[in-house]
């Protein structure tokens, strides 16, 4: 997640949904600590320390207050309601089924992950259900309540973003920059040659609800 104080807004990372790209763009906007700790010479040694002394990141919480992916809920227990009311709470959502290819494709190249051999031991279905089997993430649990009511301000499609980036900086009412592009995972994402009949019915049924709050169209095998 990243917070502004300066201008008033939290922003929450859904993993795999051009949440690198967007803390880019944002970053200046933070206090300069948590600039400091974007550096690279910084990012290597919490990487360091993580491995040496935490063994995980948890996310970094343990730097930042709250994990790099927290949700909403997270988020507004530790800045407290009142900033949680007051400030401005957009998050970036995208397709299931590119959302899951991709984070299939990020795992299995990158070797720091923890899940990094199992994704290159299994095929994208297989490790798609022995995650999700584990974490019961989605999309959905970032941004909404137990009854799938919205619980932030806004929510913006990656798809439309990268096509035309102008709402969020006029929902922001920050300056208009280029929308950057980190930390993408490589491999094709052709939904129906990646997945094939079997992912696309598994991720229709257990992403239902994604499809469903952010109006996202489910293929249909014949």
């Amino acid at each position: 997640m990243l917070i502004s104080h300066k201008k008033k807004f939290i922003f929450i990372h859904i993993f795999k949904a051009g949440g690198s790209s967007t803390i880019e763009l944002l970053e200046e906007y933070c206090t300069w600590k948590y600039r400091l700790t974007r550096t690279l010479p910084i990012r290597i040694l919490i990487s360091i320390l993580n491995k040496i002394i935490f063994k995980s990141n948890h996310g970094n919480r343990w730097l930042y207050g709250v994990a790099k992916h927290a949700s909403w809920d997270e988020i507004k227990r530790y800045y407290s309601e009142e900033v949680y009311q007051n400030y401005k709470k957009f998050s970036i959502v995208r397709n299931p089924y590119t959302w899951c290819i991709s984070f299939y494709d990020f795992i299995k190249s990158t070797k720091q992950n923890p899940y990094y051999l199992q994704a290159n031991s299994m095929d994208i279905l297989e490790f798609l259900k022995f995650y999700f089997s584990k974490n019961p993430e989605t999309q959905s649990s970032f941004v909404c309540d137990g009854s799938n009511e919205l619980m932030v301000d806004r929510i913006f499609k990656l798809e439309n973003l990268s096509q035309n980036p102008k709402e969020i900086f006029e929902f922001l009412e920050i300056e208009q920059k280029s929308f950057p592009t980190v930390n993408r995972s490589q491999g094709s994402k052709n939904v129906r040659e990646r997945l094939g009949v079997e992912g696309i019915q598994y991720v229709n049924e257990r992403f239902k609800v994604d499809f469903e709050n952010f109006s996202y169209p489910m293929y249909y095998n014949s």
